[in-house]
Protein backbone atom coordinates (compact mmCIF):
# COMPACT_ATOMS: atom_id res chain seq x y z
CA UNK A 1 0.00 0.00 0.00
CA UNK A 2 1.51 3.30 -1.02
CA UNK A 3 1.91 5.85 1.71
CA UNK A 4 -0.33 8.37 -0.03
CA UNK A 5 -1.93 9.28 3.29
CA UNK A 6 1.43 10.68 4.44
CA UNK A 7 2.40 12.47 1.21
CA UNK A 8 -0.79 14.44 0.56
CA UNK A 9 -1.28 17.32 3.01
CA UNK A 10 -5.08 17.15 2.80
CA UNK A 11 -5.02 13.43 3.60
CA UNK A 12 -2.71 14.16 6.49
CA UNK A 13 -4.97 16.92 7.75
CA UNK A 14 -8.07 14.72 7.59
CA UNK A 15 -6.42 11.79 9.37
CA UNK A 16 -4.88 14.07 11.95
CA UNK A 17 -8.23 15.70 12.64
CA UNK A 18 -10.06 12.38 12.97
CA UNK A 19 -7.45 10.85 15.27
CA UNK A 20 -7.22 14.02 17.35
CA UNK A 21 -11.01 14.06 17.81
CA UNK A 22 -10.93 10.36 18.62
CA UNK A 23 -8.23 10.89 21.25
CA UNK A 24 -10.24 13.73 22.81
CA UNK A 25 -13.24 11.39 23.11
CA UNK A 26 -11.00 8.66 24.50
CA UNK A 27 -9.40 10.82 27.19
CA UNK A 28 -12.80 12.25 28.15
CA UNK A 29 -14.13 8.76 28.88
CA UNK A 30 -10.83 7.60 30.39
CA UNK A 31 -11.00 10.44 32.89
CA UNK A 32 -14.61 9.56 33.67
CA UNK A 33 -14.24 5.78 33.92
CA UNK A 34 -10.75 5.19 35.34
CA UNK A 35 -11.50 6.23 38.91
CA UNK A 36 -13.90 3.40 39.66
CA UNK A 37 -14.86 -0.02 38.34
CA UNK A 38 -18.30 -1.65 38.49
CA UNK A 39 -19.98 -5.06 38.42
CA UNK A 40 -18.38 -7.22 35.70
CA UNK A 41 -15.24 -5.08 35.80
CA UNK A 42 -14.75 -5.96 39.47
CA UNK A 43 -15.28 -9.64 38.70
CA UNK A 44 -12.51 -9.55 36.08
CA UNK A 45 -10.22 -7.71 38.50
CA UNK A 46 -10.89 -10.27 41.23
CA UNK A 47 -10.28 -13.14 38.80
CA UNK A 48 -6.98 -11.56 37.74
CA UNK A 49 -5.92 -11.19 41.38
CA UNK A 50 -6.71 -14.86 41.89
CA UNK A 51 -4.39 -15.73 39.00
CA UNK A 52 -1.60 -13.63 40.57
CA UNK A 53 -2.13 -15.13 44.03
CA UNK A 54 -2.70 -18.78 43.16
CA UNK A 55 -1.42 -19.21 39.62
CA UNK A 56 -3.34 -19.63 36.39
CA UNK A 57 -4.00 -23.34 36.88
CA UNK A 58 -5.11 -22.97 40.49
CA UNK A 59 -7.90 -20.50 39.80
CA UNK A 60 -11.36 -21.14 38.41
CA UNK A 61 -14.53 -19.20 37.68
CA UNK A 62 -17.84 -20.79 36.64
CA UNK A 63 -18.91 -17.75 34.60
CA UNK A 64 -15.73 -16.37 33.01
CA UNK A 65 -12.93 -17.62 30.83
CA UNK A 66 -9.29 -17.14 31.68
CA UNK A 67 -7.72 -15.02 28.93
CA UNK A 68 -8.97 -11.50 29.71
CA UNK A 69 -8.24 -11.83 33.46
CA UNK A 70 -4.81 -13.20 32.49
CA UNK A 71 -4.13 -10.05 30.44
CA UNK A 72 -5.22 -7.91 33.40
CA UNK A 73 -3.01 -9.92 35.77
CA UNK A 74 0.05 -9.33 33.56
CA UNK A 75 -0.61 -5.60 33.72
CA UNK A 76 -1.12 -5.84 37.49
CA UNK A 77 2.45 -7.03 37.93
CA UNK A 78 3.73 -3.64 36.75
CA UNK A 79 1.16 -1.54 38.61
CA UNK A 80 1.49 -2.83 42.20
CA UNK A 81 -2.13 -3.97 41.98
CA UNK A 82 -3.46 -0.40 41.84
CA UNK A 83 -6.87 -0.79 40.13
CA UNK A 84 -6.80 2.74 38.68
CA UNK A 85 -3.36 2.23 37.11
CA UNK A 86 -4.46 -1.18 35.83
CA UNK A 87 -7.54 0.31 34.23
CA UNK A 88 -5.61 3.16 32.60
CA UNK A 89 -3.02 0.79 31.11
CA UNK A 90 -5.65 -1.67 29.88
CA UNK A 91 -7.66 1.22 28.44
CA UNK A 92 -4.65 2.49 26.52
CA UNK A 93 -3.93 -1.02 25.25
CA UNK A 94 -7.54 -1.50 24.16
CA UNK A 95 -7.68 1.87 22.42
CA UNK A 96 -4.46 1.19 20.52
CA UNK A 97 -5.71 -2.27 19.54
CA UNK A 98 -9.02 -0.80 18.40
CA UNK A 99 -7.31 1.98 16.39
CA UNK A 100 -5.03 -0.62 14.80
CA UNK A 101 -8.03 -2.82 13.97
CA UNK A 102 -9.91 -0.01 12.26
CA UNK A 103 -6.78 1.04 10.37
CA UNK A 104 -5.96 -2.39 8.93
CA UNK A 105 -9.65 -3.01 8.17
CA UNK A 106 -9.76 0.29 6.26
CA UNK A 107 -6.48 -0.57 4.54
CA UNK A 108 -7.79 -3.98 3.43
CA UNK A 109 -10.77 -2.29 1.76
CA UNK A 110 -8.53 0.29 0.09
CA UNK A 111 -6.33 -2.48 -1.30
CA UNK A 112 -9.44 -3.99 -2.91
CA UNK A 113 -10.96 -0.80 -4.33
CA UNK A 114 -7.95 1.50 -4.71
CA UNK A 115 -10.23 4.34 -3.57
CA UNK A 116 -8.82 6.43 -0.75
CA UNK A 117 -12.27 7.83 0.08
CA UNK A 118 -13.29 4.30 1.09
CA UNK A 119 -10.33 4.22 3.46
CA UNK A 120 -11.33 7.54 5.02
CA UNK A 121 -15.01 6.57 5.37
CA UNK A 122 -14.19 3.53 7.50
CA UNK A 123 -11.61 5.44 9.52
CA UNK A 124 -14.17 8.19 10.18
CA UNK A 125 -17.05 5.89 11.16
CA UNK A 126 -14.83 3.65 13.29
CA UNK A 127 -12.61 6.14 15.06
CA UNK A 128 -15.35 8.63 15.92
CA UNK A 129 -17.97 6.20 17.20
CA UNK A 130 -18.39 7.42 20.82
CA UNK A 131 -19.80 4.08 22.02
CA UNK A 132 -16.78 2.12 20.85
CA UNK A 133 -14.27 4.68 22.10
CA UNK A 134 -16.04 4.65 25.46
CA UNK A 135 -15.82 0.84 25.50
CA UNK A 136 -12.02 0.97 25.33
CA UNK A 137 -11.98 2.56 28.80
CA UNK A 138 -13.79 -0.29 30.55
CA UNK A 139 -12.56 -3.65 31.85
CA UNK A 140 -15.05 -5.55 29.70
CA UNK A 141 -14.51 -8.13 27.01
CA UNK A 142 -16.83 -6.95 24.23
CA UNK A 143 -14.53 -4.61 22.35
CA UNK A 144 -11.24 -6.49 22.59
CA UNK A 145 -12.89 -9.74 21.47
CA UNK A 146 -14.55 -7.88 18.59
CA UNK A 147 -11.16 -6.54 17.48
CA UNK A 148 -9.75 -10.06 17.29
CA UNK A 149 -12.67 -11.19 15.13
CA UNK A 150 -12.20 -8.23 12.75
CA UNK A 151 -8.45 -8.86 12.47
CA UNK A 152 -9.28 -12.50 11.67
CA UNK A 153 -11.64 -11.21 8.97
CA UNK A 154 -8.82 -9.13 7.49
CA UNK A 155 -6.58 -12.22 7.46
CA UNK A 156 -9.30 -14.15 5.61
CA UNK A 157 -9.77 -11.33 3.06
CA UNK A 158 -6.05 -11.33 2.28
CA UNK A 159 -5.14 -12.97 -1.03
CA UNK A 160 -2.49 -15.00 0.83
CA UNK A 161 -4.97 -16.52 3.28
CA UNK A 162 -4.49 -20.00 1.79
CA UNK A 163 -0.98 -20.12 3.27
CA UNK A 164 -0.81 -22.41 6.29
CA UNK A 165 0.70 -19.67 8.48
CA UNK A 166 -2.21 -17.33 7.82
CA UNK A 167 -4.74 -20.06 8.56
CA UNK A 168 -3.00 -20.65 11.89
CA UNK A 169 -3.14 -16.93 12.70
CA UNK A 170 -6.85 -16.87 11.85
CA UNK A 171 -7.65 -19.76 14.19
CA UNK A 172 -5.42 -18.34 16.93
CA UNK A 173 -7.31 -15.04 16.77
CA UNK A 174 -10.75 -16.67 16.75
CA UNK A 175 -9.88 -19.09 19.55
CA UNK A 176 -8.44 -16.23 21.61
CA UNK A 177 -11.61 -14.20 21.08
CA UNK A 178 -13.63 -17.18 22.34
CA UNK A 179 -11.43 -17.42 25.42
CA UNK A 180 -12.12 -13.74 26.03
CA UNK A 181 -15.83 -13.90 25.19
CA UNK A 182 -17.25 -17.44 24.85
CA UNK A 183 -20.28 -16.39 22.79
CA UNK A 184 -17.82 -15.68 19.95
CA UNK A 185 -17.97 -19.39 19.31
CA UNK A 186 -20.72 -18.44 16.87
CA UNK A 187 -18.12 -16.63 14.75
CA UNK A 188 -15.96 -19.75 14.60
CA UNK A 189 -18.91 -21.57 13.05
CA UNK A 190 -19.44 -18.66 10.68
CA UNK A 191 -15.81 -18.51 9.59
CA UNK A 192 -15.70 -22.25 8.88
CA UNK A 193 -18.81 -21.96 6.69
CA UNK A 194 -17.46 -18.87 4.90
CA UNK A 195 -14.03 -20.38 4.20
CA UNK A 196 -15.30 -23.75 3.00
CA UNK A 197 -17.96 -22.23 0.74
CA UNK A 198 -15.86 -19.40 -0.72
CA UNK A 199 -12.71 -21.44 -1.35
CA UNK A 200 -14.19 -24.78 -2.33
CA UNK A 201 -13.29 -24.23 -6.00
CA UNK A 202 -9.83 -22.75 -5.36
CA UNK A 203 -7.33 -25.38 -6.48
CA UNK A 204 -4.67 -23.82 -4.23
CA UNK A 205 -6.79 -24.22 -1.11
CA UNK A 206 -5.83 -27.38 0.77
CA UNK A 207 -8.52 -28.62 3.12
CA UNK A 208 -6.08 -30.73 5.15
CA UNK A 209 -4.01 -27.59 5.89
CA UNK A 210 -7.15 -25.84 7.08
CA UNK A 211 -7.97 -28.73 9.43
CA UNK A 212 -4.37 -28.98 10.62
CA UNK A 213 -4.28 -25.25 11.34
CA UNK A 214 -7.51 -25.50 13.35
CA UNK A 215 -6.06 -28.36 15.43
CA UNK A 216 -2.63 -26.82 15.94
CA UNK A 217 -4.11 -23.75 17.65
CA UNK A 218 -6.28 -25.67 20.12
CA UNK A 219 -3.67 -25.10 22.84
CA UNK A 220 -5.42 -21.74 23.42
CA UNK A 221 -8.30 -23.64 25.06
CA UNK A 222 -6.12 -25.80 27.32
CA UNK A 223 -5.97 -23.58 30.45
CA UNK A 224 -9.76 -23.18 30.48
CA UNK A 225 -10.29 -26.88 29.85
CA UNK A 226 -7.91 -27.77 32.68
CA UNK A 227 -9.59 -25.38 35.16
CA UNK A 228 -13.07 -26.69 34.32
CA UNK A 229 -12.02 -30.30 34.82
CA UNK A 230 -10.14 -29.66 38.08
CA UNK A 231 -12.55 -27.22 39.75
CA UNK A 232 -15.93 -28.27 38.35
CA UNK A 233 -15.38 -31.78 36.99
CA UNK A 234 -16.76 -30.45 33.72
CA UNK A 235 -15.06 -31.50 30.50
CA UNK A 236 -15.53 -28.36 28.44
CA UNK A 237 -13.21 -25.65 27.07
CA UNK A 238 -15.93 -23.02 27.58
CA UNK A 239 -17.47 -21.68 30.80
CA UNK A 240 -18.83 -24.12 33.35
CA UNK A 241 -22.24 -22.49 33.72
CA UNK A 242 -24.79 -22.90 30.93
CA UNK A 243 -25.16 -19.19 30.27
CA UNK A 244 -26.96 -19.64 26.97
CA UNK A 245 -29.85 -21.50 28.64
CA UNK A 246 -30.18 -18.66 31.15
CA UNK A 247 -29.98 -16.12 28.33
CA UNK A 248 -32.84 -17.77 26.44
CA UNK A 249 -35.00 -17.49 29.58
CA UNK A 250 -34.07 -13.85 30.12
CA UNK A 251 -34.81 -13.25 26.45
CA UNK A 252 -38.46 -13.99 27.19
CA UNK A 253 -38.58 -11.80 30.28
CA UNK A 254 -36.71 -8.77 28.94
CA UNK A 255 -36.45 -6.86 25.67
CA UNK A 256 -33.05 -5.54 26.71
CA UNK A 257 -30.83 -5.15 29.74
CA UNK A 258 -28.68 -2.31 31.06
CA UNK A 259 -26.63 -1.37 34.11
CA UNK A 260 -27.04 1.80 36.16
CA UNK A 261 -24.54 3.51 38.48
CA UNK A 262 -26.85 6.36 39.53
CA UNK A 263 -26.92 6.92 43.29
CA UNK A 264 -30.10 5.56 44.83
CA UNK A 265 -31.12 3.64 41.70
CA UNK A 266 -31.33 -0.14 41.35
CA UNK A 267 -28.24 -1.26 39.35
CA UNK A 268 -30.19 -3.60 37.07
CA UNK A 269 -32.11 -1.80 34.33
CA UNK A 270 -34.67 -4.20 32.89
CA UNK A 271 -36.52 -3.41 29.67
CA UNK A 272 -39.53 -5.55 30.48
CA UNK A 273 -41.41 -7.66 27.98
CA UNK A 274 -44.94 -6.17 27.83
CA UNK A 275 -46.32 -9.70 27.36
CA UNK A 276 -46.32 -11.54 30.68
CA UNK A 277 -44.88 -15.06 30.36
CA UNK A 278 -43.58 -17.73 32.72
CA UNK A 279 -40.08 -16.87 33.96
CA UNK A 280 -38.89 -20.43 33.29
CA UNK A 281 -40.00 -20.33 29.66
CA UNK A 282 -37.16 -20.29 27.15
CA UNK A 283 -37.21 -18.37 23.90
CA UNK A 284 -37.50 -21.61 21.94
CA UNK A 285 -40.49 -22.72 24.04
CA UNK A 286 -42.09 -19.39 23.19
CA UNK A 287 -41.48 -19.94 19.47
CA UNK A 288 -43.63 -23.09 19.68
CA UNK A 289 -46.31 -21.82 22.07
CA UNK A 290 -46.53 -18.11 21.21
CA UNK A 291 -45.00 -17.53 17.75
CA UNK A 292 -46.27 -13.95 17.51
CA UNK A 293 -44.73 -12.98 20.85
CA UNK A 294 -41.52 -14.81 19.91
CA UNK A 295 -41.32 -12.83 16.67
CA UNK A 296 -41.84 -9.59 18.58
CA UNK A 297 -39.13 -10.53 21.07
CA UNK A 298 -36.69 -11.53 18.34
CA UNK A 299 -37.16 -8.22 16.52
CA UNK A 300 -36.82 -6.30 19.79
CA UNK A 301 -33.56 -8.08 20.56
CA UNK A 302 -32.24 -7.42 17.05
CA UNK A 303 -33.16 -3.76 17.42
CA UNK A 304 -31.31 -3.81 20.74
CA UNK A 305 -28.03 -4.69 19.04
CA UNK A 306 -28.59 -1.88 16.52
CA UNK A 307 -29.69 0.75 19.04
CA UNK A 308 -27.05 1.16 21.74
CA UNK A 309 -28.92 3.85 23.63
CA UNK A 310 -26.79 5.46 26.29
CA UNK A 311 -23.20 6.25 25.39
CA UNK A 312 -22.03 5.02 28.78
CA UNK A 313 -22.17 1.26 29.22
CA UNK A 314 -22.79 1.97 32.90
CA UNK A 315 -25.55 4.57 32.78
CA UNK A 316 -24.74 7.65 34.88
CA UNK A 317 -27.69 9.86 34.00
CA UNK A 318 -31.06 9.02 32.47
CA UNK A 319 -31.44 12.18 30.39
CA UNK A 320 -27.88 12.92 29.33
CA UNK A 321 -27.80 14.78 26.01
CA UNK A 322 -24.85 12.73 24.75
CA UNK A 323 -27.30 9.84 24.41
CA UNK A 324 -29.08 11.79 21.65
CA UNK A 325 -25.95 12.86 19.77
CA UNK A 326 -24.37 9.42 20.00
CA UNK A 327 -27.57 7.80 18.76
CA UNK A 328 -27.71 10.25 15.85
CA UNK A 329 -24.17 9.24 14.82
CA UNK A 330 -24.96 5.55 15.19
CA UNK A 331 -28.30 5.68 13.33
CA UNK A 332 -26.69 7.61 10.49
CA UNK A 333 -24.07 4.90 10.09
CA UNK A 334 -26.74 2.18 10.18
CA UNK A 335 -28.79 3.98 7.55
CA UNK A 336 -25.94 4.00 5.06
CA UNK A 337 -24.95 0.45 5.99
CA UNK A 338 -28.52 -0.60 5.18
CA UNK A 339 -28.22 1.15 1.81
CA UNK A 340 -25.12 -0.95 1.20
CA UNK A 341 -27.00 -4.12 2.12
CA UNK A 342 -29.85 -3.07 -0.19
CA UNK A 343 -27.38 -2.68 -3.07
CA UNK A 344 -25.84 -6.08 -2.41
CA UNK A 345 -29.26 -7.76 -2.33
CA UNK A 346 -30.18 -6.18 -5.68
CA UNK A 347 -26.77 -7.23 -7.10
CA UNK A 348 -26.43 -3.86 -8.77
CA UNK A 349 -22.91 -4.38 -10.03
CA UNK A 350 -22.57 -0.73 -11.08
CA UNK A 351 -22.20 0.07 -7.39
CA UNK A 352 -20.18 -3.00 -6.41
CA UNK A 353 -16.48 -3.52 -6.80
CA UNK A 354 -16.02 -7.21 -7.66
CA UNK A 355 -12.83 -7.37 -5.61
CA UNK A 356 -14.98 -6.63 -2.56
CA UNK A 357 -17.26 -9.61 -3.16
CA UNK A 358 -15.27 -11.95 -0.94
CA UNK A 359 -15.11 -9.71 2.10
CA UNK A 360 -18.66 -8.36 1.66
CA UNK A 361 -19.98 -11.90 1.34
CA UNK A 362 -18.09 -12.93 4.46
CA UNK A 363 -19.32 -10.06 6.61
CA UNK A 364 -22.93 -10.59 5.54
CA UNK A 365 -22.81 -14.32 6.35
CA UNK A 366 -21.13 -13.68 9.71
CA UNK A 367 -23.60 -10.88 10.47
CA UNK A 368 -26.62 -13.03 9.60
CA UNK A 369 -25.44 -15.93 11.78
CA UNK A 370 -24.66 -13.55 14.63
CA UNK A 371 -28.05 -11.82 14.41
CA UNK A 372 -29.96 -15.11 14.41
CA UNK A 373 -27.99 -16.24 17.46
CA UNK A 374 -28.13 -13.00 19.44
CA UNK A 375 -31.83 -12.51 18.70
CA UNK A 376 -32.58 -15.51 20.91
CA UNK A 377 -30.84 -13.97 23.93
CA UNK A 378 -31.35 -11.07 26.31
CA UNK A 379 -29.21 -8.39 24.73
CA UNK A 380 -27.15 -5.59 26.15
CA UNK A 381 -26.25 -2.70 23.87
CA UNK A 382 -22.56 -3.68 23.82
CA UNK A 383 -23.40 -7.01 22.18
CA UNK A 384 -23.73 -5.15 18.88
CA UNK A 385 -20.11 -3.97 18.72
CA UNK A 386 -18.74 -6.71 16.40
CA UNK A 387 -21.74 -6.39 14.08
CA UNK A 388 -21.20 -2.67 13.56
CA UNK A 389 -17.46 -2.93 12.93
CA UNK A 390 -17.65 -5.80 10.47
CA UNK A 391 -20.38 -4.10 8.42
CA UNK A 392 -18.40 -0.86 7.96
CA UNK A 393 -17.28 -1.80 4.40
CA UNK A 394 -20.90 -1.49 3.31
CA UNK A 395 -20.60 2.25 3.90
CA UNK A 396 -18.30 2.37 0.88
CA UNK A 397 -21.03 0.88 -1.34
CA UNK A 398 -23.49 3.48 -0.08
CA UNK A 399 -20.97 6.23 -0.82
CA UNK A 400 -20.44 5.01 -4.40
CA UNK A 401 -24.19 4.85 -4.90
CA UNK A 402 -24.82 8.37 -3.61
CA UNK A 403 -21.99 9.78 -5.75
CA UNK A 404 -23.56 8.11 -8.78
CA UNK A 405 -26.91 9.87 -8.21
CA UNK A 406 -25.64 13.28 -7.11
CA UNK A 407 -26.91 14.86 -10.34
CA UNK A 408 -30.28 13.11 -10.10
CA UNK A 409 -31.99 15.49 -7.72
CA UNK A 410 -35.23 13.52 -7.33
CA UNK A 411 -33.42 10.36 -6.22
CA UNK A 412 -31.15 12.36 -3.95
CA UNK A 413 -34.18 13.97 -2.30
CA UNK A 414 -35.74 10.52 -1.79
CA UNK A 415 -32.57 9.33 -0.05
CA UNK A 416 -32.68 12.38 2.21
CA UNK A 417 -36.37 11.96 3.07
CA UNK A 418 -35.88 8.28 3.82
CA UNK A 419 -32.93 9.19 6.04
CA UNK A 420 -35.08 11.58 8.09
CA UNK A 421 -37.86 9.00 8.37
CA UNK A 422 -35.30 6.38 9.39
CA UNK A 423 -33.98 8.63 12.17
CA UNK A 424 -37.50 9.38 13.41
CA UNK A 425 -38.42 5.69 13.41
CA UNK A 426 -35.29 4.59 15.26
CA UNK A 427 -35.58 7.32 17.89
CA UNK A 428 -39.27 6.52 18.46
CA UNK A 429 -38.67 2.78 18.85
CA UNK A 430 -35.68 3.42 21.10
CA UNK A 431 -37.66 5.78 23.32
CA UNK A 432 -40.55 3.29 23.40
CA UNK A 433 -38.20 0.57 24.64
CA UNK A 434 -36.89 2.95 27.31
CA UNK A 435 -40.45 3.37 28.60
CA UNK A 436 -40.54 -0.37 29.33
CA UNK A 437 -38.04 0.21 32.15
CA UNK A 438 -40.68 2.24 34.05
CA UNK A 439 -37.87 4.66 34.86
CA UNK A 440 -37.21 6.51 31.59
CA UNK A 441 -39.57 8.45 29.36
CA UNK A 442 -37.81 10.53 26.74
CA UNK A 443 -41.14 11.54 25.17
CA UNK A 444 -42.12 13.38 28.34
CA UNK A 445 -38.62 14.72 28.89
CA UNK A 446 -38.52 16.20 25.37
CA UNK A 447 -42.18 17.23 25.61
CA UNK A 448 -43.18 15.03 22.66
CA UNK A 449 -46.89 14.61 23.23
CA UNK A 450 -48.05 12.09 20.62
CA UNK A 451 -46.94 9.17 22.81
CA UNK A 452 -47.48 9.10 26.55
Amino acid sequence: MKVWYFKNKYNNLFLLTVYLMSLIIFFYFLRQNSAESYYDELSYLNFSQGILSNGLFNTGDPLRTYLYPLIISMVSIFSNGNPIVIKVIISLFQYILYAFTIFIFSKSIYLKTNNKIHFFIIIFAGMLNPYLIQATTLLLTDLISSCLIIIALVIYANDNFIKFRNMCILFFLIYSSIMIRPSNLIFLIGFIIVVLVSLRKDVNFKFYKFVLASISMLFVFFPQFYMNVVFFNHWTPLVHENLYESQTKWAVQFLKYGSVVITGETPQLYYLNPFQLNNETTFFDTVLSEPFIASFLFLAHVFGILDWGYTDTYIREYYHTNRLFSSLFLYTCWYFIFIGIYLVILKRQIYLNKRLNRIIGAVLVLAMIFIVFIGTTCVESRFGYPLFIMLLPLLTLAYDFIISIKYKKSRFVIILILYLLFLALFFCISFYLDIQTSRINWFEHLNINFIK
